[in-house]
């Protein structure tokens, strides 16, 4: 671009070097401390993310066992009521069986009185046909 506006020596470089070596800690302790600070803010808020994050994880968590509660308090209901119907269903199919049994004991009891009935009657025309073969 241009040409330097004063040459610098190897008398002053000295100077300066001396003057750098005895400040270079406080300028470095000082970035130090403002890169710590920084460091801190940045872990600071990175655990409040983290809280966030864990607290939405609860809330979610707790959504979701809810929804399994719900649907376990549907299952014991619907259970409840399926109990309920197969004990009317059992109770009906218990009635139909008696009904049965006693239509077929009606039954057992009309074809017994048919059988004696039947018995009674082939007995009297083989007694009759006898008797009218002997006169």
């Amino acid at each position: 671009m241009g040409e330097p506006v004063m040459e610098i020596g190897n008398r002053e470089l000295e100077k300066i070097g001396e003057y750098v070596k005895e400040h270079i800690h406080e300028w470095i302790s000082e970035v130090q401390r403002i890169r710590e600070i920084d460091l801190v803010e940045r872990v600071v808020r990175l655990d409040e993310r983290f809280d966030a994050m864990q607290r939405e994880m609860e809330n979610r968590f707790q959504h979701v066992e809810n929804r399994f509660q719900h649907v376990e308090e549907r299952f014991d209901a619907m259970q409840k009521q399926m109990d309920e119907r197969f004990e009317f269903v059992q109770t009906q199919f218990a009635a139909l069986q008696k009904q049965m049994d006693e239509r077929f004991n009606a039954v057992d009891r009309r074809f017994t009185s048919l059988q004696w009935f039947m018995g009674i009657g082939f007995t009297l025309l083989a007694t009759l046909m006898g008797i009218f073969n002997f006169f």
